[in-house]
């Protein structure tokens, strides 16, 4: 049955987690829960459009936001679902969700968590978004994901904030956290901004994880179509995931082109 609605919805991996085996969850619309939640259907949405040299965005913010375009597809997946069980509730969420969505990913069987504190998954490394429909009706549990992080440190050397470390991930070292947060810059905080170069986000922990080897290009078409891996101040970035941060998106793009 959920091979089906998935198919029907483009989404080509999923799992199930046991909704009690996911709490607790975070902070985020908690107030969107309701009672008698039994599973987790996790969904993977891959996003990553290739190499795109010479980009100034991270890869994630490459595309069409993956908030929107995973929302498309987890709508079509969960009205199929609505219809199919009609005296069940289902609703769907994507990044901003109670649910701890790479826990979640984890117990559902998509992958494993990376020192750099992301999903990894067999089939598009670190480079999807995770979405997740909860829902009264019990599904079964999928197996959990043979293998796990190489634990080769690559991230740890690499991270220029040093955000990441064997106690594991410190997210106010983190550059993407640094550079789309609204907050006064420091010295430390402008100079890891000009070295890794980007306006929004950082991908230097997952450019070098061996496990995203074969991650290049495994985005959805409508990631691809849409393209844009160079910002410049004034284009029109109102369909991207960093519009909401515009004003640090300009700020970076005048520091990461300062002589």
């Amino acid at each position: 049955m959920l091979d089906e609605v998935m198919k029907a919805a483009g989404i080509e991996v999923y799992g199930v987690a046991d909704y009690k085996d996911t709490l607790p969850g975070t902070g985020f619309k908690q107030r969107e829960l309701f009672d008698g939640i039994e599973s987790v259907i996790v969904c993977l949405i891959p996003w990553d459009t290739g190499k795109n040299e010479g980009r100034n965005v991270a890869r994630h913010a490459v595309g069409r936001d993956y908030h929107a375009v995973a929302s498309e597809h987890l709508s079509v997946a969960a009205e199929i679902l609505k219809r199919a069980f009609p005296e069940e509730t289902f609703k769907f969420f994507v990044d901003s969700s109670p649910i701890a969505e790479v826990r979640a990913a984890v117990l559902a069987g998509l992958g494993v968590r990376g020192r750099n504190n992301l999903l990894i998954s067999k089939q598009y490394g670190t480079r999807c978004a995770i979405g997740e429909i909860i829902t009264t009706r019990h599904f079964a549990k999928s197996k959990k994901a043979v293998g796990g992080c190489f634990d080769c440190m690559r991230c740890v050397d690499v991270c220029p904030g040093k955000a990441l470390s064997e106690k594991g991930y410190e997210r106010e070292k983190c550059v993407s956290y640094i550079n789309q947060i609204k907050k006064e810059l420091t010295e430390e905080d402008v100079a890891l901004i000009k070295k890794v170069g980007l306006v929004c986000g950082c991908d230097c922990c997952t450019d070098v994880c061996p496990m995203n080897r074969h991650a290049d290009g495994t985005g959805l078409i409508e990631f691809k179509e849409s393209a844009k891996p160079v910002f410049t101040p004034g284009m029109d970035v109102s369909d991207r995931s960093y519009n909401w941060k515009i004003e640090n998106a300009e700020r970076n793009y005048k520091i990461i082109t300062e002589d």
